[in-house]
């Protein structure tokens, strides 16, 4: 009786990707801790890039997407257990745009392989590119007629008066008080924002449109960035709302669809370890320095995610002729905003 034998699989660590892999996943997750999302954006970038660069290894797309699903598994187990007060605060939010990313994630799957997956995701990058500039260019104008009518209200206004002897001995002994509340404040742990009502009406809208993406091209987040940047959705909310959608279509739908296809291979499982260990590295870093991103400078980091990842899909990266022109008109756009904020700061020492 011949005993069993396990088939051999030879892991070749002189492949290239050992070097690649590890730098897209701790600068991929890296933004994914900081934002929530954005993670197969700069991977597939990355990834572009460095075929354009001759490197014939990353012509293996099969390859890329294994790595996309295996990180999007890992960041939102990862993140699951760092942040998991947050995840049960925002845990019906969460269940809504989970569910609703899961309902169109296998047409999308479907569509990519019966339809012309070209034409529909030209039209929808330039749909979410048209978006993005109009909402750069709406918030330019925005803060040009603030400035202006501030500028008209101080003309206007009295100088302020002089309240003398508001400062005296007596009001010395009220800083102790202020001293207390200031370090209970510090001890006791940030409240979270509450998730508003009309996020939950808005998320399976949201959700059914990035699941469909998500099983179309991979790339989930578009609409969730440009509902945040258009409604100013709060930064706490965004980094763990969207992670909990994107988790159960990950895990439930997209890890076994890979699996079956072959496109997670043995042979590529030191590869994996590499890009998983580079990867928490990036993520545990993005996390602890995202209390310290302002929401300002998130909006601008999610619209700038969101003009960058149309112009991947319209193939700025082989220079296409639709990219080129929406690289244009993107590039004129940034600098209209860019005169807005000068001729409003300039207003502003007015």
């Amino acid at each position: 009786m011949e005993s069993a034998t396990w088939p051999t699989v030879c892991l070749d660590f002189a492949r290239r990707e050992m070097v690649i892999v590890p730098i897209l996943s701790f600068v991929s997750s890296l933004v994914k801790g900081l934002s929530g999302m954005g993670e197969a954006l700069v991977y597939g970038s990355g990834w572009q890039l460095f075929a354009l660069a001759g490197f014939q290894e990353m012509e293996n797309l099969g390859l890329l997407a294994g790595l996309i699903c295996v990180m999007q598994c890992a960041s939102t187990a990862l993140l699951a257990m760092q942040n998991g007060r947050e995840w049960w605060w925002y845990a019906k939010p969460g269940a809504i745009f989970s569910v609703a990313m899961l309902v169109l994630s296998p047409v999308g799957n479907h569509v990519r392989e019966v339809a012309p997956t070209e034409t529909i995701q030209l039209v929808l990058a330039l749909t979410f590119l048209t978006f993005a500039l109009a909402k750069l260019a709406f918030d330019g104008l925005v803060a040009l007629w603030r400035a202006k009518a501030v500028q008209g209200a101080g003309s206007d206004a009295d100088p302020p008066k002089q309240v003398h002897g508001a400062v005296c001995t007596e009001g010395a002994e009220g800083a102790p008080a202020v001293e207390e509340a200031a370090e209970a404040e510090k001890t006791e742990k940030p409240r979270l924002p509450p998730a508003p009502a009309w996020l939950l009406r808005a998320l399976p809208g949201v959700g059914l449109v990035g699941g469909f993406l998500g099983g179309l091209c991979g790339m989930n987040g578009p609409p969730f960035i440009l509902l945040t940047a258009i409604t100013g959705l709060d930064k706490v909310i965004a980094r763990n709302v969207f992670p909990m959608g994107q988790a159960v279509e990950v895990w439930a739908f997209r890890l076994p669809m890979l699996l079956v296809l072959g496109r997670i291979q043995l042979v590529d499982s030191h590869i994996y370890v590499v890009s998983f260990l580079a990867g928490s590295l990036g993520l545990w870093a993005g996390n602890t320095l995202a209390p310290y991103v302002s929401q300002r400078w998130f909006e601008r980091a999610l619209l700038l995610f969101l003009v960058l990842s149309s112009l991947s899909v319209l193939g700025v990266f082989e220079g296409s002729l639709a990219s080129l022109a929406a690289l244009a008109a993107s590039i004129a756009v940034a600098g209209a905003r860019l005169l807005c904020a000068w001729r409003t700061r300039g207003k502003a020492h007015t």
